[in-house]
C-alpha cells in the first residue's frame, strides 16, 4: 500500500558515517506503470539494529519498518520529487538520514482538451541511417534511440515491398546499432521493462543498393552473373538486394574465373 507524505524528517549533516540511498534501477527518468525499488543502507551495525523510512519531498511516504528495500508500484506523475531515507536505530533511537535522488516520473498516455490535442510524454523510438543508397557490397550503419534513452534495449526488423517484416538478429544486448548491407525496409523497436512493459517502434527507413559497386570483386561477380544467368536459374542478383546470393557467386567466380579477361 502507497503511504502519502506525512511527516518531516530532517537531513543528517554529523553523524560520522552518512546513510546511502540508491534505488533499482539506477533511472532518473520512469514511466508512469514502471516500479522503482529504494535500499536505505545506514553503514552502521546490522542491518536489524535499524528501523527504515523513506521520505518524499520532506515528508514520509514510507513509514517507518525493520525492511531497508522499498518498492513503490506502480509509479505515477504525482511520484516525481526529492527522495531520501531515514533510519532509527532500535536501542538508542538515534536517527540519521541519507542522500537526496530525484526522480521524475512521465505520463504515457495523451492529454486532450474537448477535441484539442494538449500534450504527451509517450517515449517515441527515432531511427537514425547513413546513406540510404549503397553501392553492391556496401553497408550502412543504423542507430535507434529512445529520449530519454537510460534502460531501453532494441530489436530491427527488415521487410521488402513483397514480403512481411522478419527481425534482424543480432549478437548485442542493448543492440542500439546494427550495421546491415542488405537492402529492405527497416525498423526499430525500443523496449523497456522486465517483462516488457513499454514497447514503441520507429519510422520506417528504405535501404537501396544502386548498380555501382564498391570494389572489384563485386563488380565481376555481378557481371558473372549477366553471362551465366541465361542458363544458370538458380543464380540471380540484382541491384535491391545483392547479397542474398553472394556466396553462390562467389563459387561460380571461382570455377570459372578462368574463363574472365
Amino acid at each position: 500500500k502507497k503511504h502519502r507524505p506525512s511527516r518531516v524528517c530532517e537531513l543528517n549533516a554529523g553523524s560520522t558515517v552518512d546513510a546511502v540511498l540508491t534505488i533499482q534501477p539506477n533511472w532518473s527518468t520512469f514511466y508512469s506503470g514502471e516500479s522503482v525499488t529504494f535500499i536505505c543502507d545506514m553503514n552502521e551495525g546490522a542491518e536489524t539494529d535499524w528501523n527504515y523510512s523513506i521520505m518524499l519531498n520532506g515528508g514520509e511516504l514510507v513509514p517507518y519498518s525493520s525492511h531497508k528495500s522499498s518498492t513503490l508500484e506502480p509509479l505515477q506523475t504525482g511520484d516525481s520529487g526529492e527522495y531520501h531515507c531515514c533510519g532509527s536505530r532500535i536501542s538508542s533511537h538515534q536517527t540519521k538520514c541519507s542522500n537526496t535522488i530525484s526522480i521524475t516520473v512521465f505520463s504515457t498516455k495523451s492529454t486532450f482538451f474537448f477535441l484539442f490535442f494538449i500534450t504527451s510524454d509517450r517515449p517515441r523510438a527515432k531511427l537514425t541511417a547513413g546513406p540510404s543508397t549503397i553501392p553492391v557490397g556496401g553497408s550502412v550503419t543504423m542507430s535507434c534511440t529512445v529520449e530519454p534513452s537510460a534502460g531501453w534495449r532494441y530489436r530491427w526488423f527488415r521487410r521488402t515491398p513483397d514480403t512481411s517484416g522478419v527481425e534482424v538478429r543480432t549478437n548485442k544486448d542493448e543492440n542500439r546499432e546494427i550495421t546491415v548491407r542488405q537492402g529492405g525496409i527497416y525498423r526499430c523497436v525500443g523496449i523497456r521493462g522486465n517483462p516488457d512493459i513499454y514497447r514503441y517502434s520507429s519510422s520506417e527507413v528504405t535501404v537501396r543498393i544502386t548498380c555501382e559497386f564498391a570494389d572489384e570483386n563485386y563488380q565481376q561477380l555481378y557481371l558473372l552473373n549477366q553471362i551465366f544467368s541465361s542458363f544458370l536459374v538458380t543464380v540471380r542478383i540484382t541491384c535491391e538486394f545483392a547479397d542474398e546470393n553472394y556466396q553462390q557467386l562467389y563459387l561460380l567466380n571461382q570455377i570459372f574465373s578462368s574463363f574472365l579477361v
